[in-house]
C-alpha cells in the first residue's frame, strides 16, 4: 500500500480533522481512568477542559473560540 499523496478532506462541517477531533471527542473513555477516585470527573468535563484547552491555544494566534457542538 503506498501513502496517500494528499491528505482527505475534513467532514462537511468542520474546517480541519483537528477540529472534528476537539469538537466530537468523547471524554466516556478518559472518565473511566477516575470512576474510582474520590471526586469523580464526569465526562463532559473532561469534553469542555479539551475544548477550553484548545481554544487557549486559539487566542494565542489570535483565532476565535471554537463552539461545542453539544447532541453532535
Amino acid at each position: 500500500m503506498t501513502a496517500p499523496t494528499h491528505n482527505p478532506k475534513p467532514p462537511e462541517g468542520f474546517n480541519s480533522w483537528l477540529e472534528y477531533a476537539i469538537l466530537t471527542f468523547d471524554g466516556h473513555d478518559a472518565a473511566l481512568g477516575f470512576m474510582f477516585d474520590t471526586e469523580p470527573v464526569d465526562h463532559h468535563q473532561i469534553q469542555a477542559a479539551v475544548l477550553d484547552e484548545f481554544n487557549a491555544l486559539r487566542a494565542l494566534a489570535s483565532l476565535p473560540p471554537l463552539m461545542s457542538r453539544a447532541g453532535h
